[in-house]
């Protein structure tokens, strides 16, 4: 809300980008793309997903939180705009034990 920050993270300016990780699945008529941080038992998921393949091309953004592994909220964008999380993937590390980014490794 407009002046009442509801979360900030982390909490430290410097080296902030090591605090997250991004995964991305990649092939012809599809791109699964997302950005996520943990804070103690929670993980927040920002994701940007394609599927060219479906009739129709379905592109879905939104947030998902688990915690301790199991999905507590899921929201979408109500019309997925011009988001820019793919540019994140230059600057924070890459989440290795992601099942996305396994799927491809």
């Amino acid at each position: 809300r407009s002046g009442n920050v509801e979360l900030e993270f982390p909490r430290q300016r410097p080296d902030s980008w090591k605090a997250f990780r991004y995964s991305r699945y990649s092939r012809f008529q599809v791109d699964r793309f997302s950005v996520s941080f943990s804070i103690r038992d929670h993980t927040y998921t920002l994701f940007d997903n394609y599927e060219g393949e479906m009739e129709p091309a379905t592109h879905e953004a939104g947030i998902t939180i688990t915690r301790s592994g199991k999905t507590v909220g899921e929201w979408l964008c109500r019309c997925p705009g011009s988001g820019n999380l793919r540019a994140l993937q230059s600057i924070v590390p890459c989440d290795q034990d992601d099942v996305l980014t396994g799927a491809r490794l």
